[in-house]
């Protein structure tokens, strides 16, 4: 018997006056009323993208943020590009480094600016793995206690207080900061300046409360900077804010009495700075962080939020912070554009996430993976960061739509134990994607399932995918905000996604043996929910998805 095509509306344009809103399909919280969802999902602050249901429909408002220039747009349709699908966020403890996000883009540069292999975290291990499996792109949120301090040290010209030199974040790490001050390179009369010398240390921590952070020691530093020429004068061509404060990933200083002229005393000796400290346990508080509403910058998973191009979301200390795993999910839920990577505790088969999680937007892996340490010595690690990598590297050699399942671990000796064939399908059955070694072929994940019931959204590719439709429409449509509706704008947006969606079924990425049969595009007038008279226009976006053939392919019709 002929199985039906597989149709999941997952798009709804919305055009209202000055207003776009997009609706993406789904089976979730099936049974809300559709106008009373409208209305509770339509009063959001700017920029905040929500979700509810009803009938197969996710409704999800996506509020245009303030500020977009308005320009001209020609009376012709605007391409819709696809957006980028393996961008990963990832937070947790690290050695040290800065609190808002940062992009890093190799190894290398990750120990460059949030240090080496730290004993009391799987992070820079997580980190390693992400590029050592093709990740290119990787966002960090490093997390500390509310009440960590910050390490710093005077700079005095013998009687008053000139400066403050601080380390550039919280935490212990800065009290192995040394800094050396010396007469400037190019110094004169009418403009003073002096040689500063940072250093880090490796493991060197001045414990002589009688020293008071000098030590007459010259351990082997890992980094040092040398600013030749400082000054503490804004007016100078060497302000310490161009010389140091946008350079240096250690310090930064703070001037805090300026008097034309003044520079700090020499010094011989190497001066540590002090009163680091890592404070007290870090909580769950901690890693959902500032939410920036108050003026303070975004921190932790908030910030990690306002990064749109995130497409994967992973934290290696979640085991060890309860809340913080449904924390994540509960973010991609609300955004819909990205996916949370979840590990197991060491030596637990995962089969409790199973029944404690039920998001499409959720993959847990187990078992534990062993790699080789810093000391090349075998360690057992949660193995998130590595599949982090691979699905990026899936996505290079076949395309999100394809499951990111069957892809070899890079950097991988061993696992934490194996799964024999019994378990392996206990494993799927749970809803868990067990990592196997498999002969001739390597260690790899062997399961593409997300955390869902509803079997729309069964497999990792399938949220994925549409995750990444979704949010390649919302962006390619945004030149339609301030357009008036008419039949010309309505020709032009049917033009822009027709374009886009043929693109997609002819690399593959649609079921159908024509665009006719891949996808489905409905335009039509309605009375807007909750208003009396106002009409809005609305796109439905239909598609037939591939599925994988893990067990068996569902088919479902989906009206």
């Amino acid at each position: 018997m002929r199985s039906k095509r597989v149709f999941i509306f997952i798009m709804t344009v919305v055009f209202a006056i000055g207003l776009l809103i997009i609706y993406a399909a789904g089976k979730a919280n099936q049974g809300k009323n559709a106008s009373e969802a409208f209305i509770q999902n339509s009063v959001k602050a700017p920029g905040e993208i929500s979700v509810s249901a009803k009938n197969n429909t996710d409704f999800i408002n996506a509020i245009s943020t303030p500020g977009v220039n308005v320009e001209e747009i020609p009376e012709s349709s605007r391409p819709i590009l696809g957006v980028e699908t393996a961008v990963a966020g990832f937070i947790g403890v690290t050695e040290r480094g800065p609190l808002e996000p940062q992009l890093i883009t190799n190894f290398s540069q990750f120990k460059d600016v949030y240090g080496d292999f730290y004993a009391d975290s799987y992070f820079a291990y997580s980190a390693k793995g992400f590029f050592e499996n093709e990740g290119k792109k990787l966002y960090i949120a490093r997390v500390t206690s509310a009440d960590a301090q910050t390490a710093k040290r005077e700079l005095t010209d013998g009687t008053r207080v000139l400066a403050l030199v601080e380390a550039i974040s919280p935490g212990l790490w800065g009290n192995r900061i040394s800094i050396k001050v010396s007469t400037g390179l190019n110094s004169t009369d009418d403009d003073p300046t002096f040689k500063l010398e940072v250093k880090y240390y490796d493991n060197y921590i001045p414990s002589d409360a009688g020293f008071k952070g000098t030590r007459r020691v010259h351990p082997t530093a890992r980094i040092t900077e040398v600013f030749n020429d400082v000054s503490l004068s804004n007016l100078s061509r060497y302000s310490y804010n161009e010389t140091v404060n946008s350079k240096s990933k250690l310090i930064k200083i703070e001037v805090k009495s300026w008097v034309s002229r003044s520079i700090p005393i020499n010094d011989k000796d190497i001066n540590f700075l002090t009163e680091g400290s890592d404070g007290s346990k870090i909580r769950l508080s901690d890693y959902i962080g500032d939410s920036g509403k108050n003026g303070l910058p975004p921190r932790g998973l908030n910030a990690l939020g306002d990064i749109g191009e995130i497409t994967i979301l992973y934290s290696p200390n979640a085991q060890d912070v309860p809340g913080l795993n449904q924390a994540m999910i509960t973010q991609c839920e609300r955004l819909q554009d990205r996916i949370v990577i979840i590990d197991t505790a060491m030596g637990d088969n995962g089969y409790e996430n199973a029944t404690r999680y039920n998001s499409s937007f959720a993959a847990v892996y187990s078992p534990w993976i062993e790699i080789y340490d810093s000391n090349h010595k075998s360690k057992l690690i949660p193995p998130g960061g590595y599949i982090a990598g691979t699905y990026v590297n899936s996505d290079n050699l076949g395309g999100v739509h394809k499951s990111p399942a069957s892809v070899s671990i890079q950097g991988v000796i061993g696992l934490e134990r194996t799964i024999n064939r019994n378990e392996y399908d206990e494993y799927l059955f749970k809803k868990i994607n067990p990592i196997v070694n498999i002969n001739l072929r390597g260690i790899m994940a062997y399961g593409g399932r997300t955390l869902s019931d509803n079997p729309e959204y069964k497999y990792i590719n399938t949220r994925r995918y549409v995750n990444y439709i979704r949010k390649s429409i919302l962006t390619g449509l945004r030149w339609t905000k301030y357009e008036a509706w008419g039949p010309s704008m309505e020709s032009r947006v049917r033009t822009s996604l027709t374009d886009f969606l043929n693109s997609e079924w002819a690399k593959g990425a649609l079921r159908g043996n024509s665009p006719r049969e891949a996808y489905h595009i409905s335009i039509y007038r309605m009375k807007k929910p909750g208003e009396s008279d106002e009409l809005i226009t609305v796109i439905e976006v239909g598609l037939a998805l591939l599925r994988p053939a893990e067990f068996y392919i569902v088919s479902l019709s989906v009206e």
